[in-house]
């Protein structure tokens, strides 16, 4: 589904799909009509126009109950981004907007991954505001990166936007000597443009539809939701969970409540309502001068447009921007990788004679790569994409010194903690994919022959070494039942142990599920077996827990789309567990009804039409349908809790996380 997705026009409307003329994607053309209308889709991808469907409040008032779309986040999200429209001028450039910005940045998302020193930020925001020609606070000079040239390279004058402003050519400007557009200039506003969408509390807009104005006219969207189409034993419980696609539709239409129509203003771009996009048109705009060069400006560049394409849930686009920071990282590294080596070797020596002195650059290029093997890991864990090479050298690469970072202030001392555990737990996990699930290795663990063994050492040193990697670090050590915390950086660390965990023992889980289509429900299945079933079980609920602590809006991660989809990932394969009766017994019910809630909620406050994640929250109805636990999840998210109080201690996993829903909003950040 993430294929199908049109490219984000940076200084027009909609997508730009893969279907249109050849022309490059994500720049506005002379004509939407450039890339032609999409075919409808089958009726397994789309969904129907809700102006040829019933409403959704006369669907919901089958049920007598209010229609939930006003007060969902699609429909918030919709407001937010009816609101942005009425803005008046254009972004603001102001020394003060500059320092706010990037200092959102900094507190949101440099601390994951700090590769802009605070030192280098100060100078690059005092050239850049030098630039711009102005560094007083009524200065707002943002017209002079706004504009853009066609495919053609000519230069031509941009339609107003919904506040009357002309965004003007970049050659224009270029002639006027304004400024140089240098690669700094382009990594300052990037980093303003993740500063405005961090920023942003409530749902990301969608982009700005490239018809009428109206996200109901798409052809796309012809066919009927599978939602609407039910068997009447399904259809008698379907006003529970409107299909996340029609709340995102439906809101168009809103006669009897009285809420305005959706459309947006005619001229209405993606840049006027997508948090950010502004900036990061402008910033992308000089990257791609300097594309296929090399130097480490360059690579924090494509980095920072991929964590920004991260934020928008356009896990493509943010590989696409990570792969070529890996790709130029390689080439830059290759003349260097056997004093690196040597460094890596040099660890845990007491002599000091031999040892490689390390050069002043060095700890920022390692901070550099290590962010990128992240990155790069932590998509390419979901999806099956090309990898940059990057993940070849992770042997070779010695870890930043992080005590040299401290002294020179560029981070703290509980970043320092946070961020050297997320590289133990990132080198752990790859080594637990490549001697786990390594080409053959699946068939390794296979029932007929696991059955047999007693014990399963390697299993448990695997287990032992993840729980073992905070211990030097008393204030970070967690005990199962310690509730969600509240540092982001902490709850990242619980949710990347875990879902170590889950990796290690997943096998085993999946013996036990597969076992009743392979070898019938009365096979007997080993002790050692089932034991790590249960770990395994734990472990998915404890990782899709992690962010439950998180106070306030939106959850920034770096990578939402897949956070995302592998807490819906690790929902769907408990709830199949909670309907084999061996396993049940491990899944409490009360339990798995808050979760799917929570994930459901989540993957709601993300996914758009067109995401695959949309598919996502759709097969999660139907598991949890399938599971008998349709209205229970539905009493959860409509504040209440159906038949008696939540489980007691020892009761279930994640007992102690206990919320009964009507504070879902202060825990996961929407």
């Amino acid at each position: 589904r993430e294929r199908k997705r049109g490219v984000i026009r940076l200084y027009g409307r909609g997508e730009a799909r893969p279907e249109g003329s050849g022309r490059s994607l994500g720049t506005e053309m002379d004509s939407i009509s450039d890339y032609g209308l999409e075919p409808p889709r089958s009726s397994s991808d789309a969904y129907s126009d809700p102006a040829h469907s019933p409403t959704v409040e006369q669907v919901w008032a089958q049920g007598g109950a209010q229609s939930p779309v006003a007060d969902s986040f699609l429909y918030r999200a919709e407001s937010d981004a009816r609101a942005a429209v009425d803005m008046r001028g254009l972004p603001s450039l102001d020394i003060q907007t500059v320092r706010r910005l990037a200092g959102i940045y900094m507190r949101h998302l440099n601390v994951m991954h700090p590769i802009i020193t605070p030192k280098s930020l100060e100078n690059m925001i005092g050239k850049f505001m030098q630039s711009i020609g102005g560094d007083g606070p009524g200065c707002n000079n943002f017209a002079t990166f706004a504009g853009s040239s066609d495919a053609t390279g000519t230069k031509r004058k941009r339609s107003p936007t919904v506040s009357g402003t002309d965004y003007t050519s970049f050659d224009q400007q270029l002639g006027h000597g304004l400024r140089q557009r240098t690669i700094s200039e382009g990594i300052v506003l990037l980093i303003l443009a993740l500063g405005k969408i961090c920023e942003h509390q409530s749902k990301i807009p969608d982009v700005v539809p490239d018809n009428d104005g109206s996200t109901t006219n798409s052809p796309a969207n012809h066919v009927s939701p599978p939602l609407m189409h039910q068997s009447p034993q399904m259809s008698s419980h379907s006003s529970q969970f409107p299909s996340p696609i029609m709340q995102d539709r439906a809101h168009n239409r809103r006669g009897s409540t009285g809420v305005p129509n959706a459309r947006y203003p005619p001229g209405t771009r993606n840049l006027d309502v997508i948090p950010g996009l502004a900036y990061f048109a402008a910033g992308i705009d000089i990257l791609k001068n300097y594309q296929g060069g090399t130097g480490l400006p360059y690579v924090h560049a494509c980095l920072l447009a991929g964590l920004y394409h991260s934020q928008l849930g356009r896990v493509l686009q943010s590989h696409a921007c990570v792969k070529e920071a890996g790709y130029t990282l390689c080439i830059m590294l290759k003349p260097h990788l056997e004093r690196y080596q040597k460094m890596q070797a040099d660890v845990g020596k007491t002599e000091t004679k031999d040892q490689v002195k390390w050069l002043p650059g060095d700890n920022h290029t390692l901070f550099t790569f290590w962010t990128c093997l992240q990155l790069e890991s932590d998509i390419v864990a979901e999806l099956e994409v090309p990898q940059s090479g990057i993940l070849r050298l992770e042997s070779i690469m010695p870890w930043p010194s992080l005590k040299l970072a401290e002294q020179s202030d560029e981070i703290t001392q509980e970043e320092s903690w946070c961020y050297s555990m997320q590289l133990v737990y990132r080198r752990k996990l790859n080594i637990i994919h490549r001697e786990l699930y390594g080409p053959g290795k699946e068939n390794e663990y296979q029932l007929e022959a696991a059955n047999k063994l007693a014990r399963f050492p390697y299993i448990d040193t695997m287990i032992a070494d993840l729980k073992s990697v905070i211990n030097p670090i008393p204030s970070l050590v967690w005990h199962e039942d310690d509730p969600p915390s509240e540092n982001i950086l902490e709850a990242r660390l619980r949710a990347k142990m875990y879902g170590a965990e889950v990796i290690t023992t997943r096998h085993f889980l999946r013996m036990v599920l597969n076992s009743r289509y392979e070898g019938g429900r009365n096979t007997v299945i080993s002790a050692p077996i089932m034991e790590y079933a249960r770990k395994c079980i734990r472990a998915m609920f404890h990782s899709a827990q992690a962010f439950w602590g998180i106070k306030g809006g939106r959850l920034v991660v770096t990578n939402v789309w897949g956070t995302s989809h592998a807490q819906w990932g690790h929902v769907i394969v408990l709830h199949a567990a909670y309907k084999d009766p061996r396993l049940h017994p491990y899944v409490p019910a009360r339990d798995l009804v808050e979760l799917t809630a929570r994930v459901r909620e989540f993957l709601v406050s993300v996914a758009h039409p067109s995401s695959a994640l949309a598919d996502d929250i759709r097969i999660l109805d139907y598991a949890t349908k399938a599971s008998g636990l349709w209205e229970d999840v539905a009493a959860f998210l409509r504040g209440g809790s159906r038949g008696g109080s939540r489980a007691g201690p020892g009761g279930g996993v994640g007992s102690s996380f206990g919320s009964n829903g009507s504070d879902m909003g202060s825990h996961l950040r929407v």
